[in-house]
């Protein structure tokens, strides 16, 4: 017979150790079975940027002031004006920049609001690297906000006009957007994990003021350029202007003079109104070829008069002779990604220069600079092939015989980039080509090198992001092994062509245009997120390539071997644990005798000796 208090110890030892089994089973399994969280959240190292509804305005040139800088409008209808969820006043930022030898730099002109949207992170901002820091410091940018301020709201029917006077150094291609954040509510997810739902608007990706057309880069003419007898600009010429009235060079404070001009030829003063002429170090060309006229204005001769005014912008280009030799040169370039088309935009050196978009050997887009070398593409992303890079090709033509064809034996040169998806959806590789499965996904900025999104593979190591997660310039993901904090030194890094590469033939069996985003010739679900493998395991094994099966099942064996191993491991553990109860309950039983705790019946067993007084019976077995 067991005293109760004995039957208690045992009842509670018993369920102890059956907890510690459950518990140690249930975190063995869950890695493999439970629903996989769509974003990962928490890690103070990998925070993402917050979701945002982006617009190109309509933008109108309202002309210069006094100092040739150029005001602009900034106007758009449909935006958003209290959160759906909040109800607050929702704010709108502009993000502006320029196109840049290393691609397009945006900044909303906030370091903080630039880190909460992605566009920098803290470490940049740390080393002044940060966009802001590099158009301020290198190409002397500044906006002027001249009847709102930076963010502003919409009025109460949606529309704003916004008068924003922007400026550099030299005269750089400008571009404009309109962001907002999403407001989001948190609905409890499946497996205890929550996600969030974007409520305004459902589609975030972009959205345009009627045509595409608003979505240009906008560049004031130049003052002028210097050029040599074969019409092609000089580069590393002085340029002084002086005043018509003292002979002397023009000094007003904050402007540079003499300036030199860079391989594109251009030169610019922002002065005063008043009468002054110009100057270089090099002679004077009076005899200029004809077909000047398809690129320059009026040969500029030395000391004749420019009367500056408000009511425009003067221009001189100046023929010269001598000087350094010409450089074909990609000045700047930038390419956005706008829901259903790619812009491509830059400038070249020379005017008049053949630009075409390469894939390969083929041309998708062509066409002829204009007379300052800029050009502007919109293309239709379902006609861009997914598994090349885009080149920009700029080709020399001859201004003396035939400015609309390649001059025979000209120069010629490349720039390189890799496209911009909307969509992603794949499998998640190691750099030995193994599948990663429950790996970390993380969606970064070039710019900024900013945690875009992030999201995890499933147990196929299987992973989507839905194009309301995918940011409007150029990016790269990384992969990170389960259970590991992402860092830069256990990420692998994955471009676009790598990523379309390694998933070549899912991509192909399961018609996915990553870049149109597209499956099976339909559109993707604005909000596509990682599907449970509990649901999807199938169906995603059967779509797979052999090759990609392989793999799978090479490493769904490596998981069910630790999983096998884990439970082999856990009944050796519950033997011990039983081996030890029974230890420690005779050890407790033996000591309990030798104290005469307990006393022997007439059936041999042993009952404590009991203290209570009250009339509760004791109970036996």
């Amino acid at each position: 017979m067991m005293s109760k208090y004995f039957k208690r110890i045992f009842i509670a030892s018993l369920l102890v150790l059956f907890g510690l089994q459950f518990s140690s089973f249930k975190f063995q399994i869950s890695n493999v079975f439970a629903q996989t969280p769509t974003v990962v959240s928490g890690d103070p190292q990998s925070d993402t940027a917050a979701l945002a509804g982006r617009m190109c305005p309509t933008v109108t040139d309202e002309g210069v002031d006094q100092y040739n800088i150029h005001t602009y409008t900034l106007s758009a209808s449909g935006l958003p004006v209290n959160g759906e969820v909040s109800g607050n006043p929702v704010p709108i930022y502009v993000l502006a920049g320029i196109a840049t030898t290393n691609g397009t730099l945006l900044t909303t002109g906030d370091r903080v609001t630039d880190v909460t949207y992605g566009y920098a992170n803290q470490e940049q901002i740390d080393r002044q690297a940060d966009a802001l820091s590099v158009l301020v410091r290198d190409y002397g940018y500044s906006i002027e906000y001249l009847n709102t301020q930076n963010p502003f709201h919409a009025a109460s029917d949606g529309t704003a006009s916004v008068k924003i006077k922007p400026s550099t150094t030299n005269e750089e291609p400008h571009t404009f957007f309109f962001l907002w954040p999403l407001e989001t509510e948190v609905v409890g997810g499946q497996g205890g994990e929550s996600s969030e739902q974007a409520n305004s608007p459902a589609y975030a990706t972009f959205r345009f003021q009627g045509t595409t057309a608003q979505c240009l880069t906008f560049q004031a003419d130049p003052y002028g350029r210097v050029y040599n007898e074969k019409l092609r600009p000089i580069p590393g010429v002085t340029v002084s202007l002086f005043d018509s009235t003292t002979q002397n060079l023009y000094k007003l404070e904050g402007i540079p003079n003499p300036v030199t001009t860079r391989e594109d030829g251009i030169f610019n003063f922002n002065i005063e109104p008043g009468t002054v002429f110009l100057r270089t170090n090099l002679q004077n060309n009076s005899n200029v070829h004809q077909n000047y006229a398809l690129a320059y204005t009026q040969p500029y001769k030395y000391g004749d008069p420019i009367v500056e005014t408000l009511e425009k912008a003067e221009q001189r280009d100046i023929p010269a002779i001598g000087g350094a030799v010409p450089v074909l040169k990609l000045m700047n370039y930038g390419h956005v990604q706008l829901g259903s088309q790619t812009r491509i935009d830059g400038s070249a050196s020379w005017p008049l220069t053949i630009v075409d978009i390469m894939q390969g050997e083929t041309s998708v887009a062509h066409q002829q600079s204009s007379k300052f070398g800029r050009f502007n593409f919109f293309i239709n992303n379902a006609q861009i092939d997914q598994t090349k890079q885009l080149t920009i090709r700029l080709t020399e033509v001859d201004l003396l015989t035939d400015a609309t064809q390649p001059a025979p034996g000209g120069k010629t040169i490349e720039e390189s980039f890799d496209p911009i998806p909307r969509y992603l959806e794949g499998y998640a590789y190691d750099a030995n080509g193994n599948l990663m499965p429950f790996a970390t996904i993380q969606v970064k900025l070039v710019q900024s090198d900013a945690v875009y999104y992030q999201t995890k593979a499933d147990g196929n190591a299987f992973f989507t992001v839905g194009p309301r997660n995918l940011p409007m310039l150029p990016f790269y993901v990384t992969y990170t092994p389960s259970n590991t904090i992402p860092t830069q030194a256990n990420s692998r890094v994955v471009t676009i062509p790598e990523f379309v590469q390694e998933n070549k033939e899912y991509l192909s069996q399961n018609s996915i245009h990553i870049i149109a985003a597209t499956k099976k010739g339909k559109p993707v679900d604005p909000a596509a997120v990682v599907e449970n493998i509990g649901t999807q395991s199938n169906q995603q094994t059967d779509s797979m390539t052999p090759e990609e099966r392989a793999r799978f099942q090479k490493q769904q064996e490596a998981i069910d071997k630790s999983v096998a191993q884990g439970s082999t491991q856990r009944n050796l553990t519950m033997v011990l644990l039983i081996v030890s109860f029974i230890f420690v309950s005779g050890g407790i039983v033996l000591y309990l005798k030798k104290r005469g705790m307990m006393e022997p019946t007439h059936e041999g067993t042993y009952t404590r000796e009991s203290t209570d007084t009250s009339d509760e019976p004791e109970i036996e077995s």
